[in-house]
């Protein structure tokens, strides 16, 4: 496997994750099915791993290139917070619109502070915004020989961290805790991204069997001689994109496949906040019904509309954020 693919394929891969995580969300909207599918689709989650892997390879790039440290965190945090802010608007309309918009909350959830607070919102946004703080000094840890050993360190470490019981006695306190370990718990797959960026940039080759029998005995290892519960979703990245990367590459022909999945890498951001914010809009008309409408058996309609109506507006999202994006971007 040419680690240069990991570059190449990039905004594909970010399509592939975008559509695990709609995926992912069938059980947790109550869409009747086997618990053996139910189980499969659960572990789509990990697309949002794959998004922090990806996006700290790309943090690399972009701070390889140089330049002043303010303007790379001024297009960072303009990538995420224009189409953040606007997707917000049709969602604060719809809750103006039936009386139930409060002005104080939804600000805190929009500041991203109710994720810290309450677990409510953008968790993934509320993360990106110290996990971002933090990467140049991360970039600078990594600019030596010793990156492998300082990733190993600082992925032990988070780890780590991420285990501890943390008792509180003021409940607050504690839920701000367990909100700090359940969205850092993630962060070793950011990186691992930053970690291995510079064998991607020179494109080295590794085997295979090598990535996926590595990353999967560690995976184990940690089940078995640490914890259960121990953060692990980071330890199944690099198999995953390996087969991902062994099929774009059996698929090479297929042009309109990657056409597709590209799309869906380039307005994943969008998908992921209309994924979030849309159940509770469809679930507001159709909860009312579902006792007697045969239709809304088993949760597919809500959870079909929620993924069109989602990828629509997404996409609507994505056109409007996009040249915003670009100018501001430009100055």
């Amino acid at each position: 496997m040419d680690l240069n693919l990991l570059s190449r394929y990039r905004t594909i891969l970010m399509g592939f994750a975008a559509i695990m995580i709609i995926m992912c969300h069938a059980p947790q909207y109550g869409v009747a099915m086997p618990e053996v599918v139910s189980s499969i689709l659960s572990r789509g989650g990990l697309g949002v791993d794959i998004f922090l892997f990806l996006s700290g390879l790309g943090c690399w790039f972009s701070l390889s290139k140089g330049g002043p440290l303010k303007r790379w965190y001024y297009k960072r945090f303009i990538r995420i917070f224009v189409p953040y802010f606007l997707i917000q608007i049709p969602f604060c309309f719809f809750y103006l619109c039936i009386g139930e918009f409060d002005w104080r909350h939804e600000l805190t959830v929009f500041s991203t502070a109710g994720f810290w607070l309450w677990h409510e919102g953008a968790w993934y946004v509320a993360l990106l915004l110290p996990l971002y703080l933090l990467t140049p000094l991360v970039y600078k840890l990594l600019q030596n020989d010793k990156r492998l050993l300082i990733s190993i360190i600082l992925i032990i470490s988070l780890v780590s961290v991420c285990m501890l019981n943390i008792k509180c006695v003021n409940g607050t306190t504690h839920e701000i805790f367990s909100n700090l370990q359940w969205a850092f718990g993630r962060v070793p797959s950011f990186v691992m991204g930053m970690a291995i960026a510079p064998c991607v940039k020179n494109g080295i080759k590794v085997n295979y069997l090598l990535i996926i029998f590595c990353s999967l005995i560690t995976y184990v290892s940690i089940h078995q001689f640490v914890s259960k519960d121990a953060p692990t979703q980071w330890c199944l990245v690099p198999p995953v994109l390996a087969v991902m990367i062994f099929l774009l590459n059996k698929l090479k022909n297929f042009k309109w496949f990657f056409v597709i999945i590209g799309w869906m890498g380039a307005i994943s951001l969008e998908s992921y906040l209309a994924n979030i914010y849309l159940p509770n809009i469809v679930k507001f008309y159709f909860v009312p019904y579902k006792s007697g409408c045969q239709i809304l058996y088993g949760g597919y309609l809500e959870y079909f509309l929620v993924g069109v109506i989602g990828i629509a507006l997404a996409w609507g999202i994505h056109s409007i954020s996009n040249p915003i994006v670009y100018r501001l971007s430009s100055k």
